[in-house]
């Protein structure tokens, strides 16, 4: 219930240099800070939609040892109006990420700029998971080469994230510019990007890679920017292109890349508007347009989609028609979510949002009495520098103030104390029956189980009750984000608010299976019956016999990987091989992923390894 500020501070060779979290009146500021060599530079959790946060000014460089992941500023289960601003540089030295925005909304992130000094290890530059309402605009990713893991050494890559909007920001010398991944549509929001030298400068890998049917206005491919490439058939990529202008810059068109693939994806037009891209972005957290054919098909459940991709992207869709008065568009979808789980949950939502709320009288008093103990201490501090330079006469005058201010800062403190207790008490109380409500709610889906649960343990860690079950979060935030739903990216920043600690996962790796069948655009009901690589035995000990359909005709390879994307066994096959026994190396027992390229097919199927 504290103002929490962080300013001029130097931190060096550190685990983590400035944690903030569960502020309340008072806000958080973070600012013109030095911290170096660290795992984690600053991590910021702030759940009140009430309060505030700031980090800006601050030169934040991590280092981290093989298999940690380092982060330079870190928001997770941030709900507070954030604005992080002029943090230069962020330079990512090992592994990891410059910023990661994690289960969080209504961040403006703007003007920082990222360093990812190491090819082989870095992660990306910004990282967006689960987030809404938040706005990214004029900030810079400057990589160090085009080459790495082929999911990793991203400028920025896009996750799960609906209704954002990206603007004027410049990529360069990651092996790919920006990665969609999820259900992350931001309708005429991704503007004036700078794609500089990328390996693939615009990856969605699979039909659940959802940017919308958008007008992406002036963003910008340089002439030696590698091809954008949404994973599809021609005929999906056609039926949702991507809009980009043919603005010209010297006389030569600038602004569309030149070999997207498959070639009907990019629909190239002239922009009309006379808006600068910059200057929406600048404004706005976000365009939606309820008569969109974005959110008709979502409204009407495009069956290309996973289940818990098309169920997230129907709440985001019913959650933005109840912020709009009077609307009347999308009825039917309307009322048959208020009767399903989306309604549900969105009722979980707003209850949760009316608890911060609560108690504004007792709040208001609190911030105020925060600020005139603020303004007494700076006074006291006043005094005593000027007691430093002060003669005998101006002492004793002096150190008769001291005293009348420390009076009046104990008052204060008694009041905070019995406000903060009635805020506690009234706020506990009212976590206990929203956790109540959550309770009713029957739930079938595995994504729906998963939020369900994920709600009750939130809600008791704001009831401050026992939230001992960190079993039940790991094993939700170990799932596949396409399959367990945005719930599992919730479970991860509870685990981080009860532990401390962040734990890295590799969705690319975790959901690859489920991606190699949806890149080819098949309904889940088929694709959860294809298979194509079998493993025997599944658990397996010493060794395991991997087979496929179609005999190799040209090349093939077999790799394993762990969970965190690091490649501990690799196997080239033969032509006419259509099955291979693999004597397993000494690894530790846990789950890893085997990736089967065969001539030009991508196979994926987990694997767990037990002694």
């Amino acid at each position: 219930m504290a103002k929490l500020t962080a300013t001029e501070n130097t931190l060096t060779g550190v685990d983590e240099g400035i944690i903030a979290t569960l502020a309340s009146a008072g806000g958080i500021l973070i600012d013109d800070n030095t911290i170096t060599n660290a795992h984690i530079g600053i991590k910021v959790g702030h759940a009140d939609p009430n309060g505030s946060v700031t980090i800006t000014n601050n030169e934040i460089s991590t280092n981290t040892n093989p298999g940690e992941e380092g982060v330079g500023i870190w928001l997770f289960e941030n709900k507070a109006p954030t604005l992080v601003k002029d943090n230069i540089p962020i330079t990512v030295k090992g592994t990891g990420v410059g910023m990661l925005l994690e289960s969080s909304s209504r961040a403006v992130v703007s003007n920082n700029r990222v360093i990812l000094d190491n090819t082989d290890e870095a992660e990306a530059g910004i990282v967006v998971e689960n987030v809404y309402k938040t706005r990214l605009f004029d900030n810079w990713v400057i990589g160090d080469g085009i080459t790495g893991d082929a999911n990793e050494n991203i400028g920025l890559e896009i996750a799960c994230s609906p209704g954002n909007a990206y603007c004027c920001n410049i990529l360069n010398n990651t092996r790919l510019g920006i990665r969609i991944f999820g259900g992350s549509a931001s309708e005429n929001l991704l503007r004036g990007t700078t794609f500089g030298t990328h390996y693939v400068s615009l990856l969605l890998p699979d039909v659940n890679a959802v940017l919308g049917t958008q007008e992406h206005t002036r963003n910008r491919w340089l002439e030696e920017t590698a091809e954008t490439v949404y994973d599809v058939p021609s005929i999906f990529a056609q039926a949702y292109p991507f809009i980009v202008d043919i603005t010209l810059s010297n006389g030569h068109p600038t602004f569309a890349p030149e070999s997207p693939s498959p070639s009907e994806w990019f629909d190239v037009q002239e922009d009309p508007s006379p808006v600068a891209p910059c200057d929406l972005c600048g404004s706005s957290t976000g365009f939606f347009a309820p008569t969109s054919n974005d959110t008709k098909r979502i409204a009407n459940g495009d069956t290309t989609l996973l289940p818990a991709v098309s169920w997230e992207l129907q709440r985001y869709i019913y959650g933005k028609l109840n912020e709009i008065p009077g609307d009347t568009t999308n009825g039917k979808f309307r009322a048959n979510a208020e009767n399903s789980t989306i309604g549900y949950f969105q009722v979980i939502n707003d209850e949760i949002t009316s608890i911060f709320a609560a108690d504004s009288v007792s709040r208001a008093q609190l911030k105020t009495n925060l600020v005139l103990a603020d303004e007494k201490l700076d006074t006291m501090i006043l005094i005593d520098s000027l007691l430093l330079v002060a003669d005998s006469l101006e002492t004793i005058g002096l150190m008769q103030n001291p005293e009348a201010l420390v009076d009046a800062l104990v008052v204060l403190g008694l009041d905070n104390d019995d406000l903060v207790a009635e805020i506690t008490d009234n706020f506990t109380a009212a976590a206990v029956a929203v956790h109540a409500i959550n309770d009713t709610i029957t739930v079938v889906e595995d994504f729906e189980i998963n939020e369900k649960v994920v709600n009750d343990l939130y809600l008791a860690y704001l009831a401050e009750a026992d939230t001992s079950a960190t079993d039940t979060l790991e094993i939700i935030a170990a799932q596949c984000p396409l399959l367990g739903g945005n719930a599992v990216y919730r479970a991860r920043t509870l685990l981080a608010l009860m532990t401390g600690e962040l734990v890295s996962y590799n969705d690319s790796l975790i959901c690859a299976e489920i991606e190699s069948f949806s890149r080819h655009g098949l309904p889940a009901e088929i694709a959860a019956q294809v298979q194509e690589l079998s493993i025997y035995p599944n658990p397996a000990n010493k060794e395991v016999k991997v087979s496929w359909r179609q005999p190799v005709r040209q090349s093939g390879s077999l790799t394993l990987y762990d969970l965190h994307g690091r490649k501990v066994l690799g196997l080239i096959l033969g032509e006419g091989e259509a099955t291979r026994t693999i004597a397993l190396p000494d690894l530790p027992g846990s789950v890893y992923v085997l990736r089967l390229q065969l001539d030009e097919q991508d196979f994926v199927k987990k694997i767990a390894i037990k002694y």
